[in-house]
This record gives structure tokens, sequence and C-alpha cells, in this order.
């Protein structure tokens, strides 16, 4: 069985008004891909990365400077680093200053703590112990301070002859390490 085809779709087939429809339609979309081509190229110019910039960026992320310490990283990127770029300097936050800074401490000092101390210890005292100098070891528990050095009584005398004897070894000291070395 053969098929035929109408005669009007013939003769449609070779008409100089659709050729002309279908050639302009062609036409129209190779433009259409120019143009695509071209705006992709620009693209592609206009966002493509520097890789000169980016050369540190490429080298954090290799193990080996992951793992190097931070001298040997710094050395490392400022290698790498462009000619024209500069090093980062980071900044500290200036400090947040208040009116009473300016003022000036508020304390009147520790004059008043030493009358609050002499009126307690007189409390515990009655009176009858020997007045308490500024040496006496704290009233109260025991500290470890206290456990370990047990012998914090400084009232036995240095002999006059050891204490000019050994003032006089280190002074001759003293003088041996000022003199310039011969030789």
């Amino acid at each position: 069985m053969t098929t035929s085809l109408p005669f009007h779709q013939l003769a449609t087939i070779g008409d100089p008004d659709g050729t002309r429809t279908v050639t302009s339609i062609i036409a129209l979309l190779v433009a259409l891909g120019l143009g695509l081509a071209m705006l992709a190229v620009w693209l592609y110019r206009t966002t493509r990365p520097d890789p000169e910039l980016l050369a540190p960026l490429e080298v954090m992320g290799d193990r080996k400077w992951r793992r190097a310490d931070p001298v040997a990283q710094r050395r490392t990127l400022d290698a790498v680093r462009p000619k024209q770029a500069r090093p980062l300097e980071p900044s500290a936050a200036p400090p947040v200053l208040d009116e009473s800074f300016d003022a000036g401490p508020t304390a009147g000092g520790f004059d008043d703590l030493h009358a609050d101390a002499d009126a307690d210890h007189d409390a515990d005292h009655d009176g009858d112990a020997r007045p308490r100098d500024e040496f006496d070891p704290p009233i109260g528990d025991t500290t470890p301070q206290q456990i370990d050095r047990p012998d914090d009584d400084f009232t036995h005398e240095i002999d006059p002859e050891v204490l000019a004897a050994a003032a006089a070894e280190l002074d001759a000291e003293l003088h041996r390490r000022d003199e310039p070395a011969d030789g």
C-alpha cells in the first residue's frame, strides 16, 4: 500500500513564503545564540578569579600548611602574597572609658583598715598580752604557710661579725665582676 500525499501539501513544501519564514527563524536563532555566547564570554572574563590574589587561600587549603606552626604558616602566606598586597594588620578596639575613670580612684586608701584591725586585736586579748606589731602572724586558724614555716619568730639577734664577713665577701665578688677580664 502506497501512501500518497494530498496535492495541496506538495505545493506548500517549495513555497517561497514558507522558505523565507523558516530561513528567518533560523537566522534569528543563530543571532540569539551568538549573542548568548558573547554574553557568556563577557561574564566569564569579568567574574574570572585572579589566581595571584587567591594564592594565599589555595595555600591555606593544603594539609601541609594546616599542620605547620604559626610562624611557618605566616612565612608561607607572605611568600605567595602578591607584591602590592598589604599584610594583615589586626586592629584592637579602643577601650571604652566611663566618667568614673576620668575622675580617678574613689577609695581613700587603707588607713581606715588599721583602726578596725587594732580594735579587733584589743577585743581578743583583753589587754593582758603584749601589743601586736606588724610581723605577728594572723589570728585565727592556722594556714598552710604557717604549717610549712613554724619558725617565724625573728626575735633572735644576728652576730655582727658574721654579718660583716658576709658583706665583705659580697663586695669582693661584686668588684671581681665589675673588673674587665684581661686576656
